[in-house]
């Protein structure tokens, strides 16, 4: 029903001559942190300030956008399945033409609809002429620097206002994610070696995260561990709303994660932490703040070892 009520708001910025920026980002809610900060920057410019902002995203972090981002954002419209919008969301957003498309899914336009669909006077993307080793980030900034004709090394931030969770959550407490997410599980035996390293030298709780369906992993977890280190353990799978995470993750004293979601909040809200990927280039990014453990196919092969032998090493930097 929001769909076809945004449609109607579009009809009248259009009989009303209203100037219009609509700006693509429907993927994962990691991406949509990197692009947000450029609302308020088209929001307060000089020279958008009168434009109405349109943006396309996933309506899986709906919860999130609407609670941060609509005092920039005039219409939100969000698909289910971006890669497979409906057809009649895709025939009613053929009906206009904008102004500006702001596309930061033109790299993969050749399977994107949203990409294919929209049409506008001035095209903008993070695909053509950049150099190679450009990455996401680094080319959305080239592309809004263009069009805000500001320079390309503004920073990130993630205000997310007075937004808390409403599960009260006992601090000092570490966080550790665990699976459920893009870049695949962490062992039984990977978890339990982390969580009985960290047990040797902090005093906090450790907050475990994942999805509704990795609570049964959760209690296996706690099985496997002494009954002394039961008490430290909290389960937060599947508790907190994704609007509920940036809270959570600010109060966090260290993050351990699978998650490029939770990666990227941590990394916005300057936490430090470690992340499992099989992405290489991910470990150039804010090395200040992350190390990366990497495996070539499947993080579950990084040996236990190399995990605790990264810990203690943070720990004697009293990183941890």
């Amino acid at each position: 029903m929001d769909f076809f009520i945004n449609i109607l708001k579009l009809i009248f910025y259009k009989f009303t001559a209203k100037k219009t920026i609509i700006i693509n980002e429907a993927a994962g809610l990691g991406d949509y942190l990197w692009v947000r900060s450029y609302f308020k920057l088209l929001k307060t410019s000089e020279k958008y300030r009168n434009y109405k902002i349109i943006f396309c995203g996933t309506k899986r972090w709906e919860d999130f956008a609407k609670k941060v981002d609509s005092k920039y954002v005039d219409i939100f419209l969000f698909f289910k399945d971006p890669y497979k919008p409906k057809f009649l969301e895709i025939f009613l957003l053929k009906m206009f033409k904008f102004d500006i498309f702001v596309n930061f899914r033109a790299a993969s336009k050749q399977w994107d609809i949203i990409s294919n669909t929209v049409k506008a006077q001035n095209v903008y993307t993070n695909k053509l002429n950049f150099p190679e080793n450009a990455f996401y980030d680094m080319r959305n900034k080239i592309v809004m620097s263009q069009i805000l004709d500001i320079p390309n090394d503004f920073k990130h931030t993630l205000d997310y206002g007075n937004l808390k969770p409403r599960l009260k959550l006992k601090q000092p407490y570490i966080i550790i994610v665990f699976g459920g997410y893009t870049e695949g599980y962490l062992s039984k035996e990977q978890i339990c070696s982390i969580i009985n390293e960290i047990y040797k030298n902090y005093n906090g709780c450790i907050l475990l995260l994942g999805t509704k369906m990795d609570k049964k992993r959760y209690d296996r977890i706690c099985n496997s561990v002494p009954s002394e280190l039961k008490e430290k353990l909290i389960c937060g799978c599947g508790v907190f709303k994704e609007s509920e995470l940036p809270f959570v993750i600010d109060m966090a004293n260290f993050v351990i994660t699978t998650n490029t979601s939770i990666w990227h909040f941590a990394i916005l809200l300057n936490k430090k932490g470690i992340c499992f990927s099989h992405n290489q280039k991910w470990i150039y990014h804010r090395t200040d703040l992350f190390q990366y453990l990497t495996a070539d196919k499947n993080i579950s092969d990084i040996k236990s070892r190399e995990i605790c032998d990264t810990i203690k090493q943070l720990q004697n930097t009293n990183s941890l």
